[in-house]
Parts: structure tokens; sequence; C-alpha cells
């Protein structure tokens, strides 16, 4: 989930406080075993635990500003009621946690967030949000082969949301740039080995934010998306980014390998972000 932040992002724990009289934020302290966290209330979407305040999305949440808008705008115009949505790479859930109220108690939410610290604010929003009969967790991330990997710590090392992941075999060939990486394995599935243990019904619409992850996911999702044929919001990062990070393609190489599985490119979100939908459905619109 890497975003140009705005200013407000950088508050600090004082505005977690502050703000909630000013903007209408429930704020209570969090439980004994986690002294350092506080659980926020976002008017119309559901409360939050944070455990960071410098990191750029909770401290979205703790301002109470709407974190991501371009991409809330395309949910609410392409998400309904009774949909079954995939959140790949889900971080803490403050999208899925939106994508659960828009498909509503007939729908259901697949979250994959492989890194722990990610996974167990993801679980704890859920449980916050009374949402366990409607989004099922899985603490795994997605790659063109089952394997392991371990999650690499960018610049900001309070952005846990912009942790991306290095395998073995990046970090021998090159492939990522993956200086300051964590000791943990994490698991990484290949969702075309059983595309039906991870959604055991077809699924209408997929959020993708993982980190330059998004070739991998496409090399093993092929024969899931073809069954499948979901709508598909893909962030891509730019070349600049992509070469920073050391990524072998380019982002319209990515858009291209999209396209080639029979999707069009429908039209941008935020600054990195592309809605494609499957060539036999009409086009959302706004």
């Amino acid at each position: 989930m890497t975003r140009r932040w705005s200013r407000r992002a950088a508050w600090g724990a004082a505005a977690v406080l502050l703000l909630g009289a000013a903007a209408g934020l429930s704020v209570t302290r969090g439980r004994r075993k986690k002294p350092s966290s506080v659980v926020v209330r976002m008017p119309g979407l559901g409360d939050f635990v944070l455990r960071d305040h410098k990191d750029p999305i909770q401290a979205y949440l703790a301002s109470g500003v709407t974190y991501d808008p371009e991409s809330v705008a395309v949910f609410e115009a392409v998400v309904a009621a009774g949909m079954r949505v995939a959140d790949i790479g889900a971080y803490n859930g403050v999208h899925s946690v939106r994508l659960a109220n828009l498909v509503g108690p007939t729908g259901k939410v697949y979250a994959f967030e492989p890194n722990p610290p990610a996974y167990d604010m993801l679980a704890e929003n859920i449980r916050l949000n009374a949402l366990g009969d409607r989004v099922v967790a899985y603490r795994v991330g997605v790659s063109d082969k089952a394997s392991s990997a371990h999650a690499r710590v960018g610049d900001d090392p309070h952005n846990l949301g912009g942790t991306h992941m290095c395998t073995d075999e990046d970090v021998r060939t090159g492939r990522l740039s993956c200086a300051r990486t964590q000791a943990d394995a994490l698991e990484l599935v290949r969702i075309d080995d059983d595309p039906r243990r991870w959604f055991p019904e077809r699924i209408d619409f997929v959020k993708v934010d993982i980190e330059g992850y998004e070739d991998r996911f496409l090399a093993g999702s092929r024969r899931w998306l073809a069954e499948d044929r979901p709508i598909l919001y893909v962030e891509i990062w730019d070349d600049d980014k992509r070469a920073q990070e050391r990524l072998p393609t380019s982002a319209q190489e990515v858009i291209s390998r999209i396209e080639a599985l029979g999707y069009t490119l429908s039209r941008r979100g935020g600054a990195w972000d592309y809605l494609f939908v499957p060539k036999a459905k009409p086009v959302p619109r706004p």
C-alpha cells in the first residue's frame, strides 16, 4: 500500500486523542496486552486498532480522513451487495472492512495478508467490526509458486503497508531490492494449485496491492482468473518506483499481461491504480 501521502498523514499520537472530539471519532485505549494501541471509530466505516501513529495508513485513520479516496470511489461504483470479493494485500483491513460493508451480509470478502504484524491488525479489525461471518482472512501471500519469502522493510520503517516480499531467489539474483529483510519466513501460495481451497465460490471483484509482486500473482493465477473472470483493481508502481526497487518489468508490461488474459483497461483509480474489466462484461461507471 505505497501511496503519496498528504500532510495529514504525518500527524502524531496526540492527534489520535485530540481529533476524537474534533472529528467525531470514538477513541478508546487498547487492551493491557497491547498498551500502545488505541481503537478509533471511523464514522460510516467501522472501528480500527492503531499500533503505530507514524504508520501512514494508521495516521489517516487517526485523523478521521478517508484513506485512499480514489480507490474508495472505485469500490463504491463497482462492488455491490452479495458480491464475492478478494482483497489480496489486505494490510490492516482498511479496505477489507469497507468492501465487507459494500457486499453486505449476503456477500463475502477473502483477505490475504502474509505479514504477521499486519495480519494481527487485520484479524483484530475483523473482530472489532463483528465481520467474522463475512470476511475470511488468510495469513499467506500469493505468488507464481508455493514457497516462502521474507518481509522487506522499506525506506520508512513505520510504513508497514509498504513492506514487500523477497524470496531467497530474489536475494540471490538481485531481482528486487532486498535490503533490511526480516528473519521470519512468510508463506506464499499459488492460487492455481487449488483455487477452490481459497475461494469456495466464484469471485466477482479482486483488489490487488502487493508492492511489485503483481507479475508473480498473475503467473500463479491464470487458470483461476480464466474461470471466474472477476473485475480486477490492481496497484502497479510507475517505472521510476519499479526501477528503484529493481523490478524486471515495466508498468506497461504488467498492464499488457493483464490485457493478454482477456481484460480491458477501464480507468485509473489513484496514481498507481488500474481498473480492468473482462472483455465480456460492461464497463462500470463511476
